[in-house]
């Protein structure tokens, strides 16, 4: 099948594009800088998955071979929330992970007890104590009760433990460097003008959610996202081209440190007319079985299948193939797509017998 070939070439030739911006992630919009903050869970190398390696690693990850990865860093807690929510993709939610927060005069720390982000270095800044031997006015911080507590005077690194941990869900403790941590927390701080990932003129990203979501309450989200300078009202992804597809699966969901799998939703429904499936845009690409443009369905997709039937369209992680869902499931990820806002009108002189005029050109 040509639309099939031309998919399979299509990701041989991207294969080979950097994989340090890939994977779902978990944001947050901070508006007062106009940042958005992406969160991913990254799996520790080494064999002995030390708070060093997790830091060293963490640096050779970037966002568009630009804007570089550094250990979380958390000031509130909607961030610890929502950073924390990338920890369900291992052992469901119940594990610990490293995370950027250490009181090490060796990365940066003034002294023992005085805990400051990693991050604020990475970002050129000078790190900032969150806690100094106890709460600082105004600064956030999640310590478990008790902590950070220096056991044997070499606990100097933090953790969070994942949202679904029995002891201490979301919650800090301090540990020493050689603690074994098989995950740690990254993230990129990602100005408004750079968040999405290039194709063909508009931006795309990939959204990590927990808990999952349906399809209309991803496309809510989506729209409600801050659109990147430049461009409009973000929905759902239209998938029109195999080009397209390709792009998506090895730079939005492919995983990234061995983590970030996930299906999403993406902008095709068949809601209006059973069996004849339009992107959000109106474009009819399948017609009861008949391709009438590019789809990529799985094999005996779309079945429509149960009492209410399945109207809404998402796609493997895996595969890139894509099956039809109803109304009431849930998945964890959904596709962004974002188009440019179109050039401004421009003003121009124009010179009348003497008199200039104002003209407006489009």
């Amino acid at each position: 099948m040509l639309v099939r070939a031309m998919l399979t070439a299509g990701m041989a030739t991207l294969g080979a594009a950097t994989m340090s911006q890939a994977a779902v992630k978990a944001v947050w919009y901070e508006a007062e800088t106009q940042t958005y903050h992406a969160y991913l869970l990254i799996q520790t190398p080494g064999d002995a998955n030390w708070f060093q390696d997790a830091y060293d690693d963490a640096g050779t990850h970037f966002y568009k071979g630009a804007i570089q990865g550094h250990m979380a860093t958390i000031r509130s807690a909607q961030e610890n929330t929502i950073a924390g929510s990338v920890q369900y993709q291992v052992v469901g939610g119940q594990g610990l992970a490293w995370i950027g927060a250490t009181d090490d005069p060796f990365f940066g720390a003034p002294g023992e007890g005085q805990w400051v982000w990693l991050g604020d270095s990475t970002n050129g800044g000078t790190p900032d104590v969150f806690w100094d031997n106890g709460p600082v006015g105004g600064k956030y911080n999640a310590w478990n009760p008790g902590e950070p507590n220096n056991t044997d005077n070499h606990e100097h690194y933090g953790d969070m433990a994942g949202p679904a941990n029995g002891s201490r869900p979301l919650l800090w403790n301090d540990n020493p460097m050689d603690t074994n941590r098989g995950e740690y927390i990254l993230e990129y701080d990602i100005p408004l003008a750079d968040f999405g990932q290039e194709f063909n003129g508009r931006r795309y990203e990939a959204i990590y959610v927990q808990p999952g979501v349906t399809w209309q309450q991803a496309r809510d989200m989506a729209q409600s996202m801050v659109a990147p300078t430049g461009y409009k009202q973000g929905d759902l992804v239209q998938i029109k081209t195999p080009e397209l597809l390709a792009f998506i699966m090895n730079n939005l969901l492919n995983p990234e440190g061995g983590f970030g799998v996930q299906d999403a939703w993406i902008g095709a429904t068949d809601v209006d007319e059973e069996g004849r499936w339009r992107w959000l845009d109106g474009t009819l690409f399948w017609d009861n079985g008949t391709p009438v443009g590019f789809a990529n369905w799985q094999d005996g997709e779309p079945n429509n299948s149960g009492a209410t039937g399945e109207q809404y369209a998402v796609i493997n992680a895996t595969t890139g193939l894509w099956v039809d869902l109803n109304e009431s499931g849930v998945r964890n990820a959904f596709i962004v797509e974002w188009i440019p806002l179109p050039e401004p009108a421009s003003l121009m002189l124009v010179a009348t017998g003497g008199i200039l005029l104002l003209r407006r050109r489009s």
